[in-house]
């Protein structure tokens, strides 16, 4: 199979160059082939000019440290006031706006209490869910349900605006919460 490896040899592909070629595949690279493997994914996400646009599409419709809302949020999360912070979500939704993997994490893990109730809702806002990695702090099921399981958006994410991996809704996360409530808020 062909495989993006770290090695000095440069991909060899006769077709596309982008990736190594294998006589399996008639010296050509499996997604050149046609063979549906890793390196058959969409060709927009080795796009340049997708990559390009789509962080522009995230950092347009998401919030920063400077928003209003960034600031209201980490209050409200801090004082454990999560259906506050939903209302505040809709808001936002209205608007457009998201949050980032990175501001999802630091909320889950470093603001307020660390509970189940924290994961459907912060979750579910993230734009840039092909970032939520484990080793940045997110859980087997926060990547599992929100995250395509930490493996990045390489075959879902091939048009702007991207596509969420699941149709997670903020009217669904009441009904999560009610499901877990032994911790109230």
């Amino acid at each position: 199979m062909t495989s993006l490896i770290n090695t000095e040899k440069k991909p060899d592909c006769s077709e596309c160059g982008k990736f190594f070629s294998h006589p399996t595949f008639d010296d050509k690279c499996s997604r050149c082939y046609g063979y549906k493997g890793i390196a058959s994914a969409p060709y927009p996400w080795y796009s340049q000019e997708f990559q390009r646009q789509l962080t522009e599409y995230v950092e347009e419709h998401t919030i920063d440290v400077i928003s209003h809302y960034y600031q209201v949020i980490m209050y409200h999360t801090e004082k454990n006031n999560l259906k506050i912070v939903l209302e505040i979500f809709k808001e936002m939704r209205k608007e457009n706006l998201w949050i980032k993997a990175d501001f999802a994490v630091k909320l889950l893990r470093n603001v307020g209490l660390d509970i189940p109730e924290k994961q459907s809702l912060y979750c579910c806002m993230i734009l840039d869910w092909w970032n939520m990695k484990r080793e940045d702090g997110f859980n087997g099921g926060e990547l599992c349900y929100y995250g395509n399981y930490g493996e990045g958006g390489t075959r879902i994410v091939t048009t702007i605006p991207p596509k969420a991996p699941l149709a997670w809704n903020l009217k669904d996360v009441p009904k999560l919460w009610a499901r877990n409530s032994k911790n109230s808020f």
